[in-house]
Order: C-alpha cells, then sequence, then structure tokens
C-alpha cells in the first residue's frame, strides 16, 4: 500500500480487487476460471449422486432434536425456549440446523438425506469461497489451485455431508475472510455496503461457532496494521484520522449480532450469554481418550503437537507440499520476486495458523484429530496456492517450455491419483491418513478411524442382504433383535422393519459394531461380515444366533 488513497487501492497481486468473485461470463474468462467453475460443477454432481451413501453419526440425532427446538421457538412466537437449555448446544449457535428442519418440512427425502445432502451443499459454497478468496489474493491460477487442493482434501469433503457445526463453520470463516480481504481493500474509509457485508457473513459465521469472535480480532489486527503504515505518510492528522475512521468500522458490531441471533436466539436471551458460551468452550470438558501413536490419551491433557501432528499427517501430501512452497515464498521473497507483503494475505495467514499456535499455547480439550479445528484448512489452502503460484511463475521464467508442460502434467496427475484414493474411502473420506505414517493401514490402531460411527450403516446395509438371502431359501417370518455397538439410529433407521433393536446383547440375534476402541471385541458372535477400508475393519456384522442357517 502507497501513500496516497489511490496507491492504497493497489496491490501487489496478479488479482484486481475490483474483479467479482465469479467471472460474469463463462466464454470470455480466463481458462483457470473455466476449469475452476468445472470443479465446482463436478463437486456438485458428485454431492448430488452421493450424498445418500453416508451414515448417520453420533452427533445428528442431538443435532436434528436441537433444531426443531429452535423451529419450535419462532413456531411459538418465542414463547417456547426448550432450545435454551437442550444438553449444551444452546452453546452452540443452531443456524444450520434451523436451515435442515426448515427443508425436511417441504422435502420429499428422508430427514437424514435431507440434512446430508444441505451439508453437501455448505461444503460446496465452502469450495467457492475458498476458489473466490485465493483468487482476489493472487488470480485466477491461485484460486484454481485453492479450489482443487480443498476439493481433495479428504478431512474437509468427508465432513461435508454429517458434521452439523464444523462444516459449516468452515465454510462460513472462508466467506468472512473474503469479506475480510474487501474491506481492506476499502481502507481507510470502506464503503457501508462493505461494512454490511462483512457484519452479516460474520454474524452467521457466530450463529454457527461462537468461535467466530476470531474474525473482529482479525479485522483490528488489519486496522492497526494499516493505521501504522499511514502514520508516517499522513503529519500532524495521523493521530486523529485512523482513529476516527477506526470508530466507524464499530458498525459491523450491531449488523453481526443482528445476523448471530437469527440462528442463535439463546444469544439474546441474555446480552452476556456469547460471554459466557465462551468461557465455556475456553473450559470445556470431555472426559473421554484420545488415540494418538497407539496410547489412549485424556483429551484434556494432549501434548502440545496434537494438533500440528495429525495435520501433517492428515493433510494431503500435495497441500503441504503448496505449504512449503508458502514458507519458500516467505523466507525468500526477493529471489522468488513476490513483491511488497499484502495485508490481505497477512491476515489469511494470521487466519490459518493463530488456532494452532492459540492450541499450543492454551492446550485446550481436543478430541477426534482436527474436526474440530477445520475451519483452517481453506485458509491454508489459500495460503499454499498462493505459494504455488508464485513458485509457478518463478519456474516458468527459468524452464523450457517441454519442462513446464511436465510439470503440470505431473501436477495434475497427482491431483488425480489423490481423487482416486477418497474414491476407494467412499463414504468414509474423512478418516485419510497421508503416506508419512502408511496411509489408513498404518494408521489402523494407532490413531482414530471412524470415530463418527459413519460405517454402520453400510454393515448394517450387509447384514439385511445376508437375511434376505437366507430367507429367500428358507422363509422364518419372524423379528430379528439387533445389538448395536455404537449410536443405535445408525443403525435402526436403515433397518427393515421385521429387525428391532435389542439392548440385550446376550439374546440378540446379530451384533453390528463399530472396531474403534475395539468395541467389537466385547461383542458375542461370530463374524459373518466386514467393513473395511484399505485393510483397515471399521465395522462388522456378528451372528449370534444358537442355530446358525
Amino acid at each position: 500500500m502507497g501513500a496516497s488513497k489511490g496507491s492504497e487501492r493497489t496491490h501487489a497481486s496478479p488479482s484486481s480487487p475490483e474483479r467479482p468473485w465469479i467471472p460474469s461470463d463463462f466464454r470470455t474468462a480466463s481458462l483457470n476460471d473455466r476449469l475452476a467453475l468445472m470443479v465446482l460443477a463436478l463437486v456438485a454432481v458428485m454431492v448430488a449422486l452421493t450424498f445418500q451413501d453416508y451414515g448417520i453419526t453420533w452427533d445428528e440425532e442431538l443435532q436434528a432434536t436441537y433444531g426443531q427446538l429452535l423451529w419450535r421457538f419462532y413456531a411459538s412466537g418465542f414463547q417456547d425456549t426448550a432450545a435454551f437449555h437442550y444438553q449444551n448446544l444452546y452453546l452452540y449457535g443452531g443456524l444450520f440446523d434451523l436451515v435442515a428442519t426448515a427443508l425436511c418440512r417441504v422435502s420429499p427425502l428422508g430427514e437424514y438425506e435431507t440434512r446430508h445432502l444441505l451439508g453437501g451443499a455448505v461444503g460446496l459454497l465452502g469450495l467457492a469461497g475458498t476458489w473466490a478468496l485465493a483468487r482476489r489474493l493472487h488470480g485466477p491460477r491461485a484460486g484454481l489451485l485453492a479450489l482443487s487442493l480443498l476439493a481433495v482434501t479428504p478431512l474437509y469433503y468427508g465432513h461435508m455431508f454429517f458434521n452439523a457445526k464444523d462444516v459449516p463453520f468452515a465454510c462460513g470463516m472462508v466467506w468472512s475472510l473474503y469479506s475480510l480481504v474487501r474491506l481492506i481493500e476499502a481502507f481507510p474509509r470502506p464503503p457501508f455496503a462493505r461494512l454490511a457485508a462483512f457484519g452479516v457473513i460474520s454474524g452467521l459465521t457466530l450463529a454457527t461457532r461462537v468461535g467466530a469472535v476470531l474474525l473482529y480480532g482479525y479485522l483490528a489486527v488489519a486496522w492497526a496494521a494499516y493505521a501504522l503504515r499511514r502514520l508516517p505518510q499522513t503529519p500532524g492528522i495521523a493521530p486523529i484520522r485512523p482513529l476516527q475512521d477506526g470508530i466507524r468500522l464499530l458498525l459491523i458490531l450491531p449488523i453481526s449480532y443482528g445476523a448471530m441471533v437469527l440462528g442463535w436466539p439463546w444469544a439474546i436471551a441474555s446480552w452476556l450469554n456469547p460471554l459466557q458460551a465462551l468461557r465455556a468452550f475456553a473450559h470445556f470438558d470431555w472426559p473421554g481418550l484420545v488415540l494418538i501413536q497407539g496410547q489412549w490419551l485424556p483429551a484434556a491433557a494432549l501434548p502440545w503437537h496434537y494438533l500440528l501432528l495429525f495435520f501433517v499427517i492428515q493433510l494431503p501430501e500435495l497441500l503441504l507440499l503448496g505449504l512449503g512452497a508458502a514458507l519458500a515464498v516467505l523466507v525468500w521473497p526477493r529471489r522468488l520476486r513476490c513483491g511488497p507483503p499484502d495485508l490481505r494475505v497477512g491476515i489469511v495467514a494470521l487466519a490459518a495458523l493463530f488456532p494452532l499456535v492459540h492450541f499450543i499455547l492454551a492446550r485446550p480439550t481436543a478430541y477426534h484429530t482436527v474436526r474440530h479445528y477445520l475451519f483452517v484448512i481453506p485458509p491454508l489452502c489459500v495460503l499454499a496456492a498462493v505459494g504455488l503460484d508464485r513458485l509457478w511463475q518463478w519456474l516458468r521464467d527459468r524452464l523450457a517450455r517441454p519442462k513446464i508442460n511436465s510439470l503440470r502434467a505431473v501436477w495434475c496427475l497427482a491431483l488425480v491419483i489423490q481423487a482416486v484414493r477418497m474414491v476407494t474411502l467412499h463414504p468414509n473420506e474423512y478418516i485419510y491418513y497421508n503416506a508419512f505414517v502408511g496411509g489408513v493401514t498404518g494408521a489402523n490402531d494407532r490413531f482414530e478411524l471412524d470415530y463418527w460411527g459413519s460405517s454402520l450403516k453400510e454393515a448394517t446395509r450387509q447384514l439385511t442382504a445376508l437375511v434376505a438371502q437366507e430367507d429367500a431359501q428358507r422363509p422364518i417370518g419372524r423379528a430379528y433383535r439387533v445389538a448395536v455397538g455404537g449410536h443405535p439410529l445408525s443403525v435402526s433407521y436403515f433397518l427393515p422393519s421385521h429387525f428391532a433393536l435389542s439392548t440385550d446383547v446376550e439374546h440378540a440375534d446379530f451384533v453390528v459394531s463399530l472396531t474403534e476402541s475395539h468395541m467389537d471385541v466385547t461383542m458375542p458372535g461370530i463374524t459373518v461380515a466386514t467393513v473395511a477400508r484399505e485393510g483397515a475393519v471399521l465395522a462388522v456384522v456378528k451372528d449370534h444366533r444358537p442355530h446358525r442357517p
């Protein structure tokens, strides 16, 4: 940013700040933009074709109930406040669950199928936000790179369909960062439309998780950095104008609060409720154990490197390569001809790295690998894309075209290989581990795999197919009793009417159980079917009938 108002709005980046987030005409768009739109279309098709493949996970029944209670709050004219006391979910915004409940009232699909389709759509929106952010920072090629990296990140894609908190939060955060970048581009006096856009998007993100308060910290850092750079350039009025212009940014707060309460009405029951939620999550008590390197450790006493370890072993190698390129840009900016520092990129880097640094220093309770930190993956993809884009430009200036084409082919092949791995894990993509630990096979019994229990649906389908084959040969005409090692709804929702759940394991005909935490070992019966990915068994079906056919 230069000394004059005009130069302050011109950033050292291939992307024009005035360029819309999506090309206005596909026919005249750049090749990178057209490819990005094709990637988004492909993911949309995959979502539409596969959303019904995903099972019901541990939290989904609670989330669905929370959404119904929020709906009752509005339908009762704000009289029914049962949602304000339900489990601990009132501490979370319920925007996704409220929308899902509204859709379920008109959807021809089942309740959980509808929720999974909505989750896929929200995940797709997060992909679009990642593309838009990287494209605005560094141009269409960086946008395509960031989108491709996130699309082949199984941690993100696999959670899209059933994680009603963390993926919507990640989506809201990346679009909030995009809106924040547009604010920074318009400093020192952003127009009201941009202030309102950031206020609404950040407020809706707060209506998913209160952790979105980080966004206001990022805005404060951006403004402070901008004001400090202007101080020597505007003698005399410098101590006053940055303060006046900064106060104008406070208009964001009431707009954000108004958007927040739409999906989190508990927040307005008392003005201090959001602070209560922040305190609760800062000292969140979860008594469970976490599997790390084959050892079970308390979730409240994890090693400082917990998050770093799981990001290193669960992010795709391509994304880690891109982050290495971003680090090279930071270490050797002149050699890679990166130009002056870009405040916008710095804020995105802050959004990607601050939560990790905070975990290392504060050591809050964490579990289920990095699912609570999925929101840092989109900005990590953006940083990786910026680094790769700079590195690519540096290589193009030094290598002959045949070598450049070879590198392009290798990159595309690597993306395809990563996508194929995701297909082999479907619909359990989120259990992915990279080559640093030998994939899912190497992670088995060393780290958590199917902690959500999504594989129970496939196991249930195998059970019903097995019984259908038996009944076709020798009809029995009675109900089968099924015990579950996992969340009962994850099995019962997919059972035909002649099956019934049983809490009496010893007298059950069949057992459907997860293998997570060796839950299946304590279940009686002979294993007749398994759900496995890359050699790791995720769930089993056991036959416990005294007289098996």
